[in-house]
């Protein structure tokens, strides 16, 4: 129910938070919202359950954005040890207009593999964090500064094996219920790219000849940027967890 001074009654807090997620992605059940007399008469309400309790598909997502030197590699993951640890997250904002966007970084130059490429706020795990999710927060807060305290976590996603710089990542997707105040960290972050939802359900998959190796690898374009490797991956599986 809405009430136009109160705003909208929730039975429950599943119940709100369905009810937050609906108004974020309306984008993904392509329908509208009536609006008589600028109020919100009635908001879309996304079936949050589903979405959080959805199977992973994994290695079945990754597998068609691995790059080609990579390829035997990805069903090993299970059996690899002494790897460091790191955190992404993925964040599901409504923007301005209440458009829902991605955040995707482009990483500043520096001496390591993952110089100047496109990825997930996030990084590495330190002993201090309590856990995974939290190294995701933490890193996310340092690097585009936006408070995290509007986040709901929807679902941990499938771990992922990085070999050039032996990194298992672990990433979490997070919906935000507010539009969100970047202040980027120049050092580490020098291009915030926020696609919508719309737009990054309509990636396809690009081939092309890059990497350290000039190896044939696939990826994904957006603005004339390319998206591939681990972050391409993670992509992938969020990409096929919203349209099943």
């Amino acid at each position: 129910p809405y009430d136009e001074q109160a705003g909208p009654a929730f039975q429950d807090e599943e119940d709100r938070i369905g009810f937050l997620g609906g108004g974020l992605l309306k984008t993904l059940q392509k329908r509208q919202r009536k609006v008589v007399g600028g109020k919100i008469a009635k908001l879309v309400k996304l079936n949050y359950s589903k979405l959080k309790n959805k199977s992973l598909p994994g290695i079945h997502s990754h597998r068609s954005l691995v790059p080609s030197n990579r390829v035997q590699q990805l069903n090993k993951i299970k059996f690899i040890e002494n790897y460091k640890r790191a955190s992404v997250a993925l964040i599901i904002y409504p923007d301005e207009n209440e458009i829902a966007r991605l955040v995707l970084i482009q990483r500043n130059k520096y001496e390591g593999v993952h110089s100047g490429q496109i990825s997930f706020p996030g990084g590495k795990y330190e002993k201090f964090d309590k856990s995974f999710m939290e190294t995701a927060l933490r890193e996310t807060r340092e690097e585009i500064g936006v408070d995290t305290n509007s986040f709901i976590k929807i679902q941990e996603l499938s771990n992922i094996y990085i070999p050039p710089s032996n990194f298992m990542v672990y990433p979490f997707l997070f919906l935000s219920n507010s539009n969100l105040d970047f202040s980027i960290d120049k050092k580490e972050v020098i291009d915030l790219i926020t696609p919508t939802v719309d737009q990054i359900l309509s990636f396809e998959i690009l081939n092309g000849e890059f990497g350290i190796n000039k190896t044939i690898n696939p990826y994904f374009d957006f603005q004339s940027k390319r998206i591939w490797g681990a972050t391409a991956m993670i992509l992938k599986e969020l990409i096929d967890l919203l349209v099943k």
